[in-house]
């Protein structure tokens, strides 16, 4: 009789640059990373209407989002490194970041979303939307959302994970 071989998630990460992106890759680094898993980290780079734009422009606002686009690519590229995660950066162009993120769950094929969230109010959230949320209410597969803790009343632990302050 052979032992079962181990399941294996795809997980798909929405990443931005940001403080709360890095907080969710690292909490699924500590928390539910397998080393069977693949991993696919998203990153969306925001888009505006240039539909005004002149062509020079458009041109100048590409190569910074390019740019900008590589150095977000290299950060993730080199945390994953030290967490010994083997995984895929993808970069996709969509004019919102929500439903970009959405399509490409079926393009991987993805068991499970992990993203993090700003920890807007809710009228902010209303008015200027939020990607966490647009994926958790159109995903059509689970969704983590690791909340990263700004309440002054809990404390991070030495191990990473937060609890009521005494």
């Amino acid at each position: 009789m052979t032992a079962p071989q181990p399941t294996s998630n795809t997980v798909l990460i929405s990443v931005d640059g940001s403080g709360e992106a890095d907080h969710a890759l690292t909490w699924y680094a500590r928390t539910m990373w397998k080393d069977t898993d693949r991993v696919v980290l998203v990153y969306c780079p925001e888009w505006y209407d240039l539909t005004d734009a002149s062509p020079g422009v458009i041109q100048d606002l590409s190569k910074k989002i390019e740019s900008h686009s590589m150095d977000v690519r290299r950060h993730y590229e080199e945390m994953m490194q030290k967490m010994k995660i083997n995984g895929k950066f993808r970069v996709i162009n969509c004019s919102k970041p929500g439903q970009g993120i959405v399509s490409m769950i079926d393009e991987v094929k993805a068991t499970y979303v992990v993203t993090g969230t700003r920890g807007q109010g809710k009228i902010r959230r209303t008015i200027l939307g939020s990607v966490s949320d647009y994926i958790v209410h159109h995903s059509p597969v689970p969704v983590v959302v690791a909340r990263h803790c700004k309440d002054k009343h809990k404390v991070e632990r030495e191990d990473g994970e937060y609890r009521p302050s005494v």
